[in-house]
This record gives C-alpha cells, structure tokens and sequence, in this order.
C-alpha cells in the first residue's frame, strides 16, 4: 500500500498540471500582461514532459526508478514554486517548461515501480488506481483551477502543488530500491536528443498550427518538415548504434508496437472530448461553464467501473484480448452519440454517451498497459512503460489540438468573431454552424475509434504471467 500511495501522488502530480492551469490563463495574461505568449504557458509544459518521458524510461531501467522518482518530484516541486513566484510572461513560461521536465519522470516511474514489484496478472488490479487517478485528475483540474482563481488568487494553481509533492516525496522514500537496473549502462545520447527534438517539433506543429499561425505559414511548414528530418535521422541512428533508445527486440515486439499505437488513438479521443463536450455544452446548449464541467463526471464513474472491471476479468481469467473490442465499441457508439446532438437535445444523451466513453476508455487502457507490460522483457521495462507513456502523451496533445483545429476549420469564417457571436447568444444560424462544425470533428472521431477497433483485433494475446520480474529475473536478463 506504500508503493500504491506513492504511484497515487505522482500520478496526481503529473497529471492534475496539465489541464489546472487553463482556467487561470485570462487572470495571468491580465496581471502579466503576455496576452500574445499565453499558449505557451501549457505548450512549454506540454512539450518537455513529453518529449523527456523517454529519456526517464531510460535511466530508470539502469539506475533504479526510486531515485530518479525522487529527483522528479524536486524538479516538479521546485519549479512549481518558481511558477507561483514568476513575475512576467517569460518566467512564468521558463518555470513552466522546468516544471513539465520533472512531470514527465513522475507517471513513468511510477508505473515502473508498480510494473517491478507486481506480477502482470496482479497488476490489472492497480491499474484500476492509477487510470482512474488519472483520468480524476485530469477533470477534476479545470474546476479546480476554476476555483482557486475565483476564491483565491491564480498562483494558488502553483502554490498547491507543494504540499502534495512534500507529500509524494516523503512516501516515494520508502518505495523499496531493490531494483538495480540492467547491466548495460550505456545511453544512445545522440538518439535521445533526436526523438526529443523530433517529438517537439510535432508538438510546436500542432500546437501552432490554425491556432498561432495559419497551417501554411512557414513556422507550420518548418516544424512539419524539421519532424520529418528529425525523425528519419533517429530511425537510421536506431539501426546503426549498439545502444539503440528502442532496442530492436522492443521494436520486433507485436504487443508493445500495437498496444502503443493503441494507447495513442484512445488518447487522441478522451482529450478530444474533454477539449470539445464541454464547448458543445456551452455555446450550443447554453449550459453554464460549471454545469459543463460537472457534466464530465458521468465519464469518470464509467471510467472507474470498467477499469475495475476489466481488472477483475484479467485476474480471473488471465486474459485480456475480448475486453478491447468491447470497450472500443463504447468509445464508437459515444462518439456516434456526439455527432447526432443539436441544441434541442436532451442533456440524458449527452450523458449517455459521456458514460460509453468513460466505460470504453476505461476498459482499454489499463488492459493495454497490462499486456504491454506483460509482453516486456525484465531488462526493458522502464523503457517499455515510457515507450506507451510517451504515445499517450503524444496522442492526448494530438488529439486535443487537432480536433480543435477541425472544429475551427469548419466554423464560418473569421472562426474567432463566430465564437464570440454564439457566446454572447447573438445569433442563431452562428450556433447551427457550430453544430455543424462539431457534428463534423465528432464524426471524424468516430473514424479514429473505428480504426482503433481494427488495431486491437490484430493484437497478439499472450496469457498473464502470474510471477513478478523479481533480481533473479533479471540476472536471467543479463546471462
């Protein structure tokens, strides 16, 4: 119960930031007057947890998870007070860059920790815990964020962080440090600094693009041609280097290679909705900015009841692969649901389909986890875990950004003069067109949870190993 402690507080400490800070946003670009760099204050989070979420995977596999969970949450905790303390637009995006380099080690080698400890049958329990840890935090963080910035001050965003990551720290010291790592020590520097060079040029580009800048303006188009470049230069590095970031036989592994890909498109469709529901929900059903985020919570208690169920069927059975077709099922009948509403729909069926969401959500990503894990050899763990991390991660920023660039590209144009229009309830045939446009962004959802249903039916079931990836278990590894 220590190790599940210290996995809760990590993964609350990583995951709440990402989205708290959204509500604060017009309140600091008011005090520090960064009206024209406020995208930067989550882009620069956004980006170094990402990107650096491998680098972690890495140096946990050989130098053990507790000390760089620890130096994680320093980092986090640190620069969450260089946050709350930031006096202009610069340091604040500065503080909030450092802080998303400590977020991005804390969900991976939390995970890892579980992962070393816990047999991968077993394990389906404890993903209950974190998936649903996750997905708490990561709601819950607007009407947080909402709060302190009515009653309190917006800093408080950043103040909040150091009670609960004193307390992480203090809990992760007594995680057991048994695990020694693996015995070749050497780090492909060269491939690191590629996929994370790579990864942020992904992120700039869809960060930036239909929002910053137009989708053919030359910073778009250098981003998407410097992604390109970067990554086909990490993919000869990979095959020439003896210590590759991916070592082959992760890459030869079926389950890791789908199961990512897998985790990548369910991430793309949670942010999405989480990004696009609650918009619906105010500029076409004219429900307020409160009750739209309550309205989330029927997605959680879904979420929370098929993880526990999903779990309990793995430990049972040992088996995992019927599961996947039936929680992408959910996630499709949710997303149909989404393209069907109008102004004049029910708030029931908002519900409804917000449940086969959280139930499909939360069915599929913990038993992902469990099967890539199971799959992974011992010696590759760490990086295996921040392998599916990093496509989460990757896919939820994709996933967000460009369903909110599709919806923007079907709005009547100029975009922005038609959201203020339908906000201030001016104009009925502005809110028709936004239903349009999100029936659109949500049909195209719809697509990706159809190709996801095709993904996981090619995945591989290997039944649940019932014994833990214990020291003799990777001295195995090594001979």
């Amino acid at each position: 119960m220590t190790i599940v402690a210290a996995v809760l507080t990590t993964v609350i400490l990583s995951s709440l930031d990402q989205t708290v800070v959204t509500p604060a946003l017009p309140a600091i670009a008011r005090e520090l007057h960064g009206l024209e760099h406020l995208s930067w204050i989550v882009s620069a989070y956004l980006l170094t947890s990402t990107a650096l979420t491998l680098v972690y995977g890495k140096l946990s596999d050989i130098h053990g998870r507790r000390g760089l969970m620890l130096f994680a949450i320093v980092v986090f905790v640190g620069s969450s007070l260089l946050c709350a303390l930031a006096q202009n637009i610069p340091q604040l995006i500065a503080a909030r860059a450092l802080q998303g380099a400590g977020a991005g080690g804390l969900l991976v080698t939390a995970q890892a920790t579980m992962a070393d400890l816990v047999s991968p049958r077993e394990r389906a329990r404890y993903q209950v815990y974190i998936t649903s840890t996750f997905a708490l935090a990561s709601a819950g963080g607007p009407p947080l964020g909402g709060f302190l910035v009515d009653h309190l001050t917006w800093r408080w965003v950043f103040w909040i962080n150091l009670p609960v990551g004193i307390i992480a720290y203090l809990i992760c010291r007594r995680v057991p440090a048994w695990h020694v790592g693996v015995a070749d020590r050497r780090i492909d520097y060269v491939g690191l600094a590629l996929v994370v060079f790579a990864a942020t040029s992904v992120l700039l580009l869809i960060s930036w693009g239909g929002s910053v800048y137009p989708w053919t303006s030359l910073p778009v188009l250098a981003c998407a041609v410097l992604a390109v470049a970067l990554f086909g230069a990490f993919v000869v590095r990979e095959q020439r280097t003896e210590t590759p970031v991916f070592p082959p036989r992760l890459l030869a592994n079926r389950t890791i290679r789908t199961g990512a890909l897998a985790v990548f498109l369910l991430a793309m469709l949670m942010l999405g909705a989480i990004v696009l529901v609650p918009v619906f929900l105010q500029l076409v059903m004219r429900v307020g900015a409160g009750s739209s985020g309550a309205l989330l919570v029927p997605m959680l208690i879904g979420l929370a009841l098929a993880s526990t169920n999903a779990s309990q069927i793995m430990r049972r059975t040992g088996r995992y692969k019927a599961l996947l077709p039936a929680g992408l099922l959910c996630a499709i009948g949710a997303y149909a649901l989404f393209a069907t509403l109008t102004a004049a729909s029910p708030q029931h069926v908002v519900v409804l389909a917000l449940v086969l969401l959280g139930l499909g959500i939360g069915t599929c990503v913990p038993t992902i986890n469990v099967a890539v894990q199971n799959s992974a050899d011992p010696r590759d763990l760490g990086v295996t875990v921040s392998t599916v991390t990093f496509s989460r991660s990757l896919g939820g920023a994709f996933g967000a950004a460009a369903f909110w660039a599709l919806f923007l590209g079907f709005l009547p144009a100029p975009g922005a003069n038609a959201l203020h229009e339908a906000a201030a309830g001016e104009s009925l045939a502005v809110v028709a067109a936004l239903t349009g446009a999100f029936h659109v962004a949500f049909s195209v959802g719809t697509g990706i949870a159809v190709f996801a249903l095709a993904v996981v039916l090619s995945l591989k079931e290997e039944p649940l190993k019932t014994t833990r990836p214990r020291e003799r278990d990777l001295e195995t590894a090594r001979a």
